[in-house]
């Protein structure tokens, strides 16, 4: 079963696999969240998934994170 980004709970390292929307994944790698170890800062409950990556946090929707695949990797 694939796993979303709206599953991970705060404190996850992970890699963002598949974004199904082409502008959101555009958007995503120039500010270079998909090559690489994503971590989860905060997780609010039903709402807005907090990722950051080498000192950028970014706010992603509910909506937005249901339709980001990820696979969790283990924290170094």
């Amino acid at each position: 079963m694939d796993r979303t980004l709206a599953d991970v709970s705060a404190d996850t390292a992970f890699e963002i696999e598949v974004v199904k929307d082409n502008e959101l994944r555009a958007k995503l790698r120039r500010l270079g969240f998909l090559d690489g170890r994503v971590n989860c800062q905060r997780r609010l409950s039903k709402g807005p998934v907090v990722v950051s990556r080498r000192g950028t946090d970014l706010a992603l929707g509910a909506g937005v994170a249901k339709t980001i695949t990820i696979t969790e990797v283990e924290e170094l």
